[in-house]
C-alpha cells in the first residue's frame, strides 16, 4: 500500500474536510489575482489538519519587480494570457499566508531554477 494519497481539485473550490496533511498549491497562484489568491491560500489553510503544512510552489517576481527575468518574462506571459493572473512576489504571497492563519512561514530558493520559490506554513493549534 502507498504511504500518500493524492487528491485533485479546483483551487478555487473548497477541498472536501479539513484533515490533510499536506496541501500543496504548485503553479497555481500565478492564474490568478492577488485577491483570488489570498482565498485560494485561505481555502487550502482550512483544509490542512493542525500542524499540517501549506505548501505553495510558484515562479515568483521581486517585490520592486525588477527581476529576476523568468518572472517577468512570466509576468508578461500571464497579462496577455489570463484575465487577472501575475506572478507575486514572495511578500505578498507569505502575507497571504500569514493572514489565513499559517505559522512558522518560510520560503526558499529552488537551486538551479532562477525565479522559482517554494513558501511553507504549518497550521498551528488553535
Amino acid at each position: 500500500p502507498s504511504r500518500f494519497e493524492t487528491k485533485c481539485g479546483d483551487a478555487r473550490e473548497p477541498l472536501p474536510g479539513s484533515d490533510y496533511d499536506i496541501v500543496l498549491l504548485a503553479n497555481v497562484l500565478h492564474l490568478y489575482g492577488g485577491r483570488d489568491c489570498a482565498e485560494i491560500v485561505r481555502r487550502a489553510f482550512d483544509a490542512v489538519a493542525i500542524d499540517g503544512s501549506v505548501v505553495i510552489k510558484d515562479v515568483f517576481v521581486s517585490p520592486d519587480r525588477a527581476g529576476p527575468t523568468l518572472g517577468l518574462y512570466f509576468s508578461l506571459n500571464m497579462a496577455l494570457y489570463t484575465e487577472a493572473g501575475d506572478v507575486h512576489p514572495e511578500p505578498a504571497i507569505s502575507s497571504w499566508m500569514r493572514d489565513a492563519g499559517l505559522a512558522d512561514v518560510h520560503s526558499f530558493n529552488i537551486p538551479g531554477l532562477e525565479g522559482s520559490n517554494v513558501v511553507v506554513g504549518s497550521k498551528p493549534p488553535t
